[in-house]
């Protein structure tokens, strides 16, 4: 999957589309990914911008702590 960061790093582009006359936000399941989005801006129209959300703590947004 390729992504594109922005400014704000919980937002995944996965096929950015600037063009596009709809931005579709989407939020993943409890406990999931944006990674289930990946496929989607395939099946929509190309007037669709598909902007998948990761959340704190997952895929992307993961971050290693160290305990002491």
């Amino acid at each position: 999957m390729t992504t594109t960061q922005t400014f704000n790093s919980w937002l995944k582009y996965t096929k950015p589309n600037p063009q596009a006359s709809v931005r579709l936000f989407c939020f993943p399941y409890a406990g999931g990914s944006s990674i289930i989005f990946r496929t989607w801006a395939e099946s929509l129209p190309k007037t669709v911008e598909v902007c998948s959300i990761e959340l704190p703590g997952r895929g992307t947004q993961m971050k290693s702590y160290h305990v002491r």
